[in-house]
């Protein structure tokens, strides 16, 4: 009894040990992802790290020590010998999609899986400001915001001629933003444009997510 409890405590060992997560990573154009192997104190076989399950990125033969890199990754890519680990350099949005870590020694268990998405920057919005010819006031404008199809508009008043109207547009690696000021647009006749060394305050703010 002892034994065959002994024989079903291994075998949940194994299944635990191989119980793979997979990693979300987001990445902007040009830059570098790392990608882990959590076991990696186990001395494993040949050993491949793979892309969308198709691609062999790397592999790596334990018994002499070699790596043989897939042309189309070759002078991008890093294997660490030790650790398994993957570095993958100047990402290119070709390079999204999935990676899998597989070895040999247990009929290519997957050891390692990351989701890989490469995002190009945002650009700067395009902030168009129109004066309301109803009211007549040139400190009362209608704005717009514009980036990567997206818009956003909105009223502004505003009397303090020291502001500034901001426009923020962001994606999960990068952000970018136009700014106007509002001295450069409300010019009222008569008016004494005033401020305050190191005084900044925001008429208007308006942001934009994408993706």
């Amino acid at each position: 009894m002892a034994n065959g409890f002994h024989h079903i405590l291994t075998n949940l060992q194994l299944s635990l040990q191989f119980f793979t997560v997979s990693h979300d990573e987001l990445r902007l154009i040009g830059t570098s992802v790392q990608m882990e192997v959590q076991d990696h104190e186990s001395k494993l076989e040949d050993f491949i790290w793979n892309f969308s399950k198709t691609k062999n990125v790397i592999k790596y033969y334990n018994d002499n020590k070699k790596i043989k890199v897939n042309p189309s990754f070759e002078g991008r890519v890093e294997f660490n010998i030790e650790t398994y680990s993957l570095t993958l350099m100047n990402l290119q949005k070709s390079d999204s999609g999935q990676y899998e870590a597989q070895t040999s020694d247990f009929k290519d268990k997957t050891v390692a899986m990351y989701n890989l998405s490469v995002l190009d920057p945002v650009d700067s919005p395009v902030l168009t400001i129109v004066p309301d010819q109803q009211i007549g006031d040139p400190c009362n404008i209608n704005l717009t915001c514009k980036g990567h199809g997206l818009s956003v508009s909105s009223s502004c008043f505003n009397e303090n001629y020291s502001s500034s109207i901001i426009c923020n547009i962001r994606n999960p690696v990068s952000w970018n933003m136009s700014v106007m000021e509002m001295k450069d647009i409300c010019h009222p006749e008569g008016a004494r444009l005033t401020a305050v060394v190191g005084l900044v305050s925001s008429c208007c703010v308006h942001s934009l997510c994408v993706g």
